[in-house]
C-alpha cells in the first residue's frame, strides 16, 4: 500500500461528471492498494497520516499535524 499525499487548499473528486465528495484546506490522499495489503497495512498508516507534521506556511516552521490543526482529508483509492 503506497500514499501519495498533497496539502490542498480545496479538492473536489467528481465521478461521471457528479461530485462525489469535496474539501476545504486539508490534504488529498491517492492510496494504492493491492491483493498483498491487508487491514494491518491501513491499520498502521492511519497513524501515520493523522500524524503527519506540517510545514505551516504563515509561520514559516514546521507547525501541528493533521488533527492539530483541523485538516479534512480526502482519501482516493
Amino acid at each position: 500500500m503506497r500514499l501519495v499525499v498533497q496539502r490542498v487548499l480545496n479538492a473536489t473528486l467528481t465521478s461521471q461528471g457528479k461530485t462525489v465528495s469535496k474539501i476545504e484546506n486539508g490534504l488529498m490522499v491517492l492510496c494504492g492498494i493491492t491483493h498483498t495489503d491487508s487491514e494491518v497495512d491501513i491499520d498502521n498508516l492511519v497513524p501515520k497520516l493523522l500524524g503527519l507534521k506540517l510545514w505551516d506556511l504563515k509561520e514559516k516552521a514546521w507547525s501541528g499535524n493533521v488533527v492539530d490543526m483541523g485538516y479534512q482529508i480526502l482519501f482516493v483509492s
